[in-house]
């Protein structure tokens, strides 16, 4: 049985050939999350998780979680972009344009998302 399986067959999936997925938020700025995006006595915000969906359809949709204290008392808050994404065939750019706001460059090379925000990189991993 063990020689059967040891065969060297390969069981890990195959690489994925378009970006269209889910992702999470892996890291900002190269750091894990909870991420501290500002920290100072008696107040912080910290982003405490992020989702990324790339549908066939070319719509997107990007929910980060984080909290924010003030004095003791922790509010929750999800902000969410949507909108359409575009590539090129064979290129690793991706165009995130939002419903508002200004255009998303993002880089795509696998099962890896990557936007650079002024806060810092994002770094989105593809859910298997």
């Amino acid at each position: 049985m063990l020689a059967a399986c040891s065969a060297g067959s390969s069981t890990a999936p195959a690489a994925p050939t378009t970006p269209d997925g889910n992702y999470t938020l892996t890291s900002i700025a190269g750091k894990a999350l909870p991420y501290i995006v500002f920290s100072d006595t008696g107040y912080s915000v910290v982003v405490t998780r992020g989702t990324l969906s790339l549908a066939t359809s070319r719509h997107f949709d990007i929910a980060i979680n984080s909290t924010e204290t003030f004095a003791g008392a922790t509010t929750p808050y999800v902000d969410r972009t949507s909108g359409n994404w575009t590539t090129t065939n064979g290129s690793s750019s991706v165009t995130l344009t939002p419903t508002l706001g200004s255009v998303i460059p993002a880089i795509w090379s696998g099962t890896k998302l990557t936007i650079t925000q002024p806060e810092g990189v994002y770094q989105y991993t593809r859910v298997p």
